[in-house]
């Protein structure tokens, strides 16, 4: 042994040290200290379906690292394991619910934070109505409510579109709400019309001047008797120049031509639809804000009765010519003119076996003239022709 080990012997600590430089060796190298940072530490994804990336960094090549996902609804793709500097793809599945949640993909000590948004429920279809549409104030000012109808969610706003009429409360809301409004004073004599817009709805108030007389209403005409044809009826409506009115029609075959609502005298217009069926009423529904609170005009058009000179036709296998009587009478009889051939009516049939000669529309009592094709079938076969509300059956033979 050299001598300068031996006078090291007396230090038993660097003695330790050095045994391994005495003896020729060399000492056991350290070990490696691994650190791991991510980046990003969070990532925050909508409701729908997406995918993710995390950038890792290792103090040293040889560091070894995993990577470990909370949820089942988020998937590593790549990189689920590496060795230094390395990264790790991922996949979210869409959020079905409307929660928002939260998992984590581990990656050592390391954590990285998804937070998924929930699914966005549908924006509501938004229609909107008034209740009621129309008001009518005082000439010494006026404090009043009306409704907006919506689905919840639905937004709106009331703005004034006149200077006099102001809102006192309820300018915006989200689904059904109450809009308080405020109507100025008035010291004219003519009435005046003022609105509130709320969304595509339009709020109509009336008010009344302050020396105005009251409302007294008169209708001239309130039973009409048109006959079959289409044309047009008129009632005349007497008020002064600042009562209001509506008028509706309750049937479809009759259409009102005037406006729909207004102020002041008016005539009144309806057209009706030609009718060559039953008689049918309708009514034009006046209406106005007094305590008679309205007038109903009644509309009773004529119409048509038919019958035919048989129910029933029987045609031998070999086809041929027949015909049968149709038979017509308006109701009431006045609309049937000097020679009663005023109902007008077509005989019609789905069989192609069945020709009618005498198409197109037919007035009055008249035949209905047809040929029947041959039947090469051993059964017999049925068919109807139909005019109006009346059906004949045409039976044929089969071959024998």
């Amino acid at each position: 042994m050299p001598r300068h080990c031996r006078r090291l012997s007396a230090l038993p600590i660097v003695l330790a040290l050095l045994v391994g430089a005495c003896d020729g060796k060399s000492p056991t190298p350290p070990t490696t200290v691994c650190s791991i940072s991510i980046a990003p530490p969070t990532s925050t994804v909508g409701s729908a379906e997406a995918t993710g990336t995390i950038a890792v960094t290792t103090s040293a090549a040889g560091c070894e690292w995993a990577a470990v996902a909370s949820a089942p609804w988020v998937t590593i793709t790549a990189g689920a394991a590496g060795t230094g500097a390395g990264t790790v793809q991922y996949r979210v599945a869409e959020n079905p619910s409307p929660d928002v949640r939260t998992a984590a993909i581990g990656i050592e000590d390391q954590l990285h934070t998804i937070v998924q948004q929930g699914l966005s429920a549908p924006p509501p279809e938004c229609t909107y109505a008034l209740d009621p549409p129309t008001a009518t104030a005082p000439p010494d000012g006026h404090t009043a409510t009306f409704s907006v109808q919506t689905a919840d969610g639905c937004a709106w706003s009331a703005q004034p579109a006149t200077p006099w009429v102001s809102i006192v409360s309820g300018a915006e809301g989200q689904g059904a709400g109450v809009v308080t409004y405020r109507v100025g004073e008035h010291d004219g004599g003519d009435a005046r019309t003022g609105s509130i817009l709320v969304a595509d709805q339009t709020f109509v108030v009336t008010q009344v001047g302050e020396a105005l007389p009251a409302c007294i209403y008169t209708v001239s005409v309130v039973h009409f008797a048109p006959c079959m044809p289409a044309g047009i009826v008129e009632a005349r409506l007497d008020t002064l120049a600042h009562c209001p009115w509506t008028v509706e029609s309750t049937a479809p075959w009759l259409a009102v031509t005037t406006p729909s609502s207004g102020t002041g005298p008016v005539t009144v217009s309806a057209q009706h639809a030609a009718n060559y069926d039953a008689p049918r009423s309708g009514i034009l529904m006046l209406r106005w804000p007094t305590e008679t609170a309205g007038q109903n005009v009644l509309v009773e058009q004529a119409g048509c009765t038919y019958a035919t000179s048989v129910d029933t036709i029987s045609v031998p296998a070999t086809g041929g010519a027949a015909s049968f009587d149709v038979l017509q009478q308006s109701i009431p009889v006045s609309c049937g003119g000097p020679l009663q051939d005023r109902c007008q009516w077509r005989a019609t049939t789905t069989a192609p076996w069945i020709t009618i000669a005498t198409t197109g529309d037919r007035v009055g009592d008249n035949p209905v003239a047809f040929t029947v094709a041959a039947n090469t079938s051993t059964g017999p076969r049925t068919a109807t022709i139909v005019v109006r509300d009346r059906v004949v059956t045409v039976t044929q033979a089969g071959v024998p």
